[in-house]
């Protein structure tokens, strides 16, 4: 167990990485929404769209922080419960790690919403089909599952609850983004 060795640094270096992978593809369908929010409304055009637009990507990314720092909270939480003997910080490091993994499907994505010329259409992974799909949830449970192992002192059986609850926390983003409509 190395709760010592977590370095503030490398914490804020893994929201950096998060905050950019959903930033390249907030910008790779920047062009949609600016679409879709001009042709739904013939009164807003130019700088209030563009504003609205910034406002919205930006409480995006700074709800992906929240959320994340929230769960770690949770986590620490039961990490009381069940003696893990870890700090905040390690259960920060160690979900913002885990998320890291899931995030870079972002990059992918961008990279088909940048070469797409269709301003009506974009490529979204909000099916929970393609949650199971995706084989970044699976590696970052296994990220999440050995760092745990590694930074706690929790029990066999506690981790996999964790990984459990990690994988059904991010079938339930999935479900209330189709909720949303986007």
């Amino acid at each position: 167990m190395k709760n010592n060795s977590i370095k503030t640094k490398t914490i804020l270096f893994n929201f950096l990485i998060i905050l950019s992978l959903v930033s390249l593809f907030q910008i790779s369908i920047f062009k949609y929404l600016n679409n879709l929010l001009t042709s739904s409304s013939e009164n807003l055009s130019g700088l209030p769209v563009l504003t609205i637009l910034i406002i919205v990507l930006l409480l995006n990314l700074l709800a992906i922080t929240i959320s994340i720092l929230i769960s770690s909270l949770i986590a620490y939480f039961f990490g009381i419960i069940f003696d893990a003997n870890a700090t905040k910080k390690t259960f920060i490091y160690i979900l913002s790690a885990a998320n890291i993994i899931i995030y870079l499907i972002n990059i992918p994505l961008s990279i088909f919403n940048f070469l797409n010329n269709n301003p009506t259409k974009i490529i979204l992974l909000n099916n929970p089909l393609y949650l199971f799909l995706n084989p970044l949830i699976y590696i970052s449970i296994y990220v999440l599952y050995k760092l745990l192992k590694q930074y706690t002192q929790l029990s066999q059986r506690v981790l996999i609850v964790y990984c459990v609850c990690f994988y059904l926390l991010k079938i339930a983003g999935v479900a209330v983004s189709q909720l949303q409509g986007l």
